[in-house]
């Protein structure tokens, strides 16, 4: 059993609030289509119209224009993402996330030795973002870990990991400028709270996600500091909620051991 881990201007009635913040509507609508595909491989022009509320015309134009630009492919009434121009862009981010050997090696240390499932988590901008993972061997374990997978740092062991050990200034911008979602009942979403969580994660020096982002899925992040003086990377184990206090002073150190390459 696995626990899975796993959205024109003027004639659309856009309230003038967003347009004068400057949001193109052409271009939201792109991207949502974009994202609609890439949820679902493939899709007609009338199912993307009706999965995103859009006028038939207003979606084809727009699909027509995204094929013409590259980044769909159409096959008979189908559309998918290019595979060309998705590798394409692939390749040209790869080398800012790929993870190093020595991120590698203490991700899948640790995932042997506990039998969790692990991943590798980095600073991509102002967002936390998964590079690497590894599948845990136990019967029940979390799944569905995806490569590329970001935002919510507030809600993720490995999010807080990494905030807490931020410079100052830069954790208390991404603190004051952003919502803080809840996710579960869990979630933390007051920001006094917030600086508290993260002045204990300094404080004991990991991260836990006490089921904040998926109800039932517990973790625990480390910090990776690879040389550096504020850790651009975190090690995370994701379990079932039931095995974390059996476990987590085991996990805690086998996650420091592994971290500390």
């Amino acid at each position: 059993m696995m626990v899975d881990e796993s959205e024109d201007a003027a004639s659309s009635g856009e309230p003038d609030q967003a347009r004068r913040a400057g949001r193109i509507q052409s271009v939201a609508r792109a991207l949502a289509i974009l994202d609609e595909i890439s949820a679902n491989r493939s899709m007609r022009g009338q199912e993307i119209a009706s999965s995103l509320g859009l006028n038939l015309t207003t979606a084809v134009h727009l699909l027509n224009t995204l094929t013409e630009c590259g980044y769909l492919a159409k096959h008979g009434r189908t559309y998918s993402l290019s595979t060309e121009k998705v590798l394409s862009l692939y390749s040209q981010i790869e080398a800012d996330v790929k993870p190093s050997p020595a991120v590698l090696s203490a991700l899948h240390q640790v995932t042997e030795q506990t039998g969790e499932s692990g991943y590798a988590s980095c600073w991509t901008g102002d967002d936390v973002m998964i590079i690497a993972v590894a599948e845990g061997n136990h019967a029940i374990r979390v799944a569905a870990l995806q490569i590329g997978r970001a935002g919510d740092i507030h809600a993720r062991s490995s999010g807080k990991c990494l905030l807490a050990f931020a410079p100052h200034d830069h954790a208390e911008r991404l603190l004051t400028s952003r919502t803080l979602t809840r996710r579960t009942a869990n979630t933390i979403v007051d920001v006094d709270a917030m600086r508290a969580e993260l002045a204990q994660i300094r404080e004991r020096g990991y991260a836990i996600d006490r089921g904040e982002y998926l109800d039932g899925v517990w973790g625990i992040a480390v910090p990776m500091y690879l040389g550096e003086r504020h850790p651009q990377c975190a090690l995370t184990l994701t379990m079932p909620a039931d095995r974390f206090a059996a476990n987590e002073t085991a996990y805690v150190e086998a996650l420091l051991a592994a971290a500390s390459v």
